[in-house]
């Protein structure tokens, strides 16, 4: 395995929700690999953020040099952009206090045109939410979910919100195979949230380079957590490293 660089982004399972940089999967995957750490993960990014994120960052990166690793989310999950943000709304964001600050800097992403140094980037998002008009942009779009959880039954919802992932999982897939990206997934929602619609996307989603965690929910989920606590994040970076240097012995 020849990399320096290691690419990751998802959302708050891969940030680390609530804990400290050392004792997330990605750094700890980074050490393991003896790789130099780009860690975009951030907490409540959507799937469509986290592909759209990873193709702009990319342009950075020669596919020879880096090794992807994307910790992929939930499917209700949609992402908003305005100027050089991108912001993501979950369905609990249509009851939240949007309008507090704590609300408006978690649900802003990183700038997608800029590779900033982490203190930077921290530095301007804050900036760029002062002048955002964050009453209208995310009230707008916050009404425009409530309507289509409305206007649609259950079934047409998740049949939607289904269909939407998995195109946007697959065309992400499809960019870093065309770019010449070694890459693995790492699939955290329970299998009920990709399952509802087998027969209508059996041949949509490619598992190749998929790590399923469904199964491993005991391993690196304590009981009172509902993210991967330390020793967890131990358990998934060893799992990660243990398929990408299998693959890299079987090429």
């Amino acid at each position: 395995m020849n990399y320096s660089n290691l690419y990751i982004n998802g959302c708050s399972f891969t940030k680390g929700h609530h804990l400290s940089d050392k004792d997330t999967w990605p750094v700890k995957l980074s050490q393991t690999l003896g790789l130099e750490l780009y860690n975009h993960a951030e907490n409540g990014k959507s799937m469509q953020s986290i592909a759209f994120n990873t193709f702009m960052h990319l342009r950075h990166f020669d596919p020879k040099d880096t090794l992807v690793v994307i910790g992929l989310t939930w499917p209700p999950r949609y992402m908003v952009q305005w100027k050089d943000m991108t912001f993501n709304m979950t369905p609990t964001d249509i009851t939240a206090l949007v309008n507090q600050a704590e609300a408006k800097v978690q649900r802003c992403g990183f700038p997608y045109f800029y590779d900033l140094e982490i203190e930077d980037r921290i530095e301007y998002r804050l900036k760029i939410v002062e002048e955002l008009p964050h009453d209208k942009t995310i009230s707008n779009f916050l009404q425009f979910q409530h309507s289509q959880i409305d206007s649609q039954s259950s079934y047409e919802l998740r049949r939607n919100e289904v269909a939407n992932y998995i195109y946007t999982v697959s065309t992400l897939s499809s960019f870093l195979k065309e770019k010449g990206f070694n890459f693995e997934f790492v699939l955290f929602p329970a299998t009920d949230q990709l399952e509802i619609n087998e027969e209508d996307f059996s041949l949509a989603m490619d598992y190749t380079n998929t790590i399923k965690m469904f199964n491993h929910h005991k391993y690196y989920i304590q009981a009172d957590e509902s993210h991967p606590s330390a020793h967890g994040c131990t358990y998934i970076a060893d799992l990660i490293a243990g398929k990408i240097w299998t693959d890299s012995s079987a090429g």
